[in-house]
């Protein structure tokens, strides 16, 4: 790294008068000339990291850098890192930092920017930004080359109040109310879901083998069976005997993206709403319809097949 980058990075972690803003701006202009654009970068990145919104916000407008999607996203990601705090000041400067991106970011990319930082907000519960996200009109229904979406993230968070309050928005379009309401001696005081026992882990295991056993097939899910044997037996199933096998059967390590593809739609997949993305706790089909999607859309950008089967080996036998 350059000697102006070692200055600004030694001065910026040293300095802690309360003009501290000003003179990290002459440092920054002092020095804007000696640096490349990987060095601007990465000490635009190590001041979101370090919680200093201010500086963030200095430095790119002295620096004069650009925040197209790719920069846009890594910034937001190290600011909500860098206040991952639930006092609302540093929820407060999170905000700030992501107003500022979004203000600076070509037209074409808004939209975009926005769902991802809307899917960043949840992921780090800073239920402010949530809300500034939401009045400014954030899509819900986007996923990202992550296969991260407000529904998926929302539909196995833990934390009930930003959950119930996301899906307000999503069925309502409007937000339920100033989030400030959840803050209680300046922290953020969320509800939280009970812990629940994973229902395939535990009675969906049982169900399975059940079944499998009326319908002669009681090794089935043996690591042995063939793909073929498996279409065979989806194509003969049931449905009214329930999700348990085909959950199983979608995470068997023979089953290829085109099966998890026929049993999404045999499943009834396609019926899948808005609403269902939020709490799956206490409905098998919707955990298991979302699971099935999420396994679809990351084989699918990936272009492999194949499944987990971590649960099949606790099916067999």
């Amino acid at each position: 790294m350059s000697k102006a980058y070692e200055e600004i990075l030694e001065f910026a972690d040293s300095y802690v008068g309360i003009d501290y803003l000003e003179k990290n701006k002459e440092v920054f202009l002092k020095n804007r000339e000696e640096l490349d654009e990987n060095e601007k970068k990465e000490l635009a990145k190590h001041f979101c990291l370090m919680g200093s919104t201010p500086r963030f916000c200095a430095f790119v407008e002295i620096m004069g850098l650009e925040l197209h999607l790719g920069e846009s996203v890594q910034y937001m990601a190290a600011i909500f890192e860098g206040h991952k705090s639930d006092y609302i000041f540093s929820k407060e400067n999170a905000n700030e930092g992501i107003d500022f991106i979004v203000s600076r970011i070509p037209e074409k990319e808004y939209d975009t920017v926005l769902s991802e930082a809307l899917i960043l907000s949840i992921k780090y519960r800073n239920i402010l930004v949530v809300q500034n996200l939401m009045e400014r009109g954030a899509k819900t229904d986007y996923t990202n080359e992550n296969s991260e979406s407000v529904q998926s993230l929302i539909s196995t968070m833990k934390d009930k109040t930003l959950a119930e309050y996301v899906q307000y928005y999503i069925l309502n379009g409007k937000i339920k109310e100033d989030c400030s309401v959840y803050f209680k001696q300046d922290t953020y005081t969320p509800e939280f879901y009970e812990d629940d026992v994973d229902y395939f882990a535990t009675k969906g295991l049982e169900a399975c083998k059940e079944i499998l056993e009326s319908y002669g097939k009681s090794r089935l899910l043996s690591k042995r069976t063939s793909l073929k044997l498996l279409n065979e037996f989806i194509d003969a199933y049931n449905w009214d005997d329930g999700v348990e096998v085909p959950y199983f059967i979608m995470h068997h390590p023979n089953c290829d993206l085109n099966l998890k593809k026929k049993i999404f739609k045999l499943g009834a997949g396609d019926c899948i709403e808005a609403d269902t993305y939020v709490d799956t706790r206490k409905d098998p089909w919707k955990q298991f319809i979302l699971e099935l999607d999420e396994m679809i859309k990351e084989e699918g950008a990936n272009k492999t097949e194949g499944g987990n089967s971590q649960n099949v080996q606790n099916v067999e036998g």
